[in-house]
């Protein structure tokens, strides 16, 4: 039970992480595209 529990934790994690990956770069991009549209 122990293992499973610390398998779906890593799992989660490394989702979580992933989110927050493609929300940095959605912003980046998002951010490229603003200073191209004004410059």
């Amino acid at each position: 039970m122990q293992k499973t529990l610390s398998k779906l934790g890593e799992c989660l994690e490394k989702k979580v992480k992933k989110r927050k990956i493609t929300k940095y770069l959605i912003y980046i991009v998002n951010f490229i595209a603003w200073v191209k549209r004004n410059y």
